[in-house]
């Protein structure tokens, strides 16, 4: 029994080190902004546990969804955006790449890829995948 505590100790520790001690999963909050020029846009998340199905945003609107990380790390939601004559993909919150940078992450979809950040004018943009 002892072995085993002390192991468990030690996969616990690791995982702090790793994640910031005392690793407890909060809620993540991601808000997603269509800031393409008068047109709808078409938005199909989804992760290896949920599809949070089709919505459709009109210029300036949002969406927003939440969740909590995963124990083990690795949480990654993938969109599809379309809108007239277009069509992309990008993951929208990958927890390697965006865990430590936001628990509320926003991003602006722009017809040259989305952009991350707070204001719309300051964000970081980043190229839709291939």
């Amino acid at each position: 029994m002892v072995p085993s505590l002390i192991s468990l100790l030690i996969l616990f520790s690791s995982i702090g080190f790793i994640r910031g001690w005392p690793y407890i999963p909060d809620k993540t909050y991601v808000q997603i902004h269509n800031v393409i020029p008068g047109a709808n846009l078409t938005i199909h998340c989804r992760s290896k546990e949920d599809d949070l199905r089709v919505h459709v945003l009109p210029p300036l609107d949002q969406y927003e969804f939440q969740f909590k990380p995963s124990f083990f790390s690795g949480t990654l939601f993938y969109c599809l955006f379309s809108w007239p004559g277009e069509s992309h993909h990008f993951d929208i919150y990958d927890e390697k790449r965006d865990y430590y940078m936001c628990s509320h992450c926003t991003w602006w979809i722009k017809t040259s890829g989305p952009c991350s950040g707070s204001n719309q004018d300051k964000c970081t943009p980043y190229h839709w995948k291939s």
